[in-house]
């Protein structure tokens, strides 16, 4: 897609804007739930946490994305646009959807330990 045709027409910033994402909170202050076992509710939460980002498709994947910036890096070729923002969005959503995991994880060690404590005890 960046070849030297593209160089020599003076291309020195390429502009995506074919995707998009959005949401309605700051995803820096993500305030997840606690679940117990009710996995119909944890899943509709990370339904929620998806529901907004970037649509990926076949011929526009994410991953062709990064190689994109970087061919075009190399050429001294900018990149900037909305589907940029659109591919950071999903990376926090991704992280922070890994926090909850982590913090639902360690609430259910904790839980198994003081149940376990507790029958210890009253054995």
């Amino acid at each position: 897609m960046l070849d030297e045709q593209a160089q020599q027409c003076g291309l020195n910033t390429l502009v995506l804007d074919n995707l998009s994402a959005s949401v309605d909170y700051d995803v820096n202050d993500l305030d997840f739930p606690s679940y117990d076992s009710d996995e119909e509710d944890e899943e509709t939460a990370n339904v929620a946490l998806r529901l907004f980002g970037p649509r990926w498709t076949d011929q526009f994947s994410k991953e062709g994305l990064v190689e994109l910036v970087r061919v075009a890096e190399q050429k001294g070729i900018s990149v900037r646009g909305i589907t940029l923002g659109a591919s950071r969005l999903e990376e926090k959503f991704e992280s922070a959807e890994v926090e909850r995991e982590r913090v639902t994880a360690r609430e259910k060690r904790a839980k198994e330990k003081a149940r376990k404590e507790l029958v210890d005890g009253n054995a």
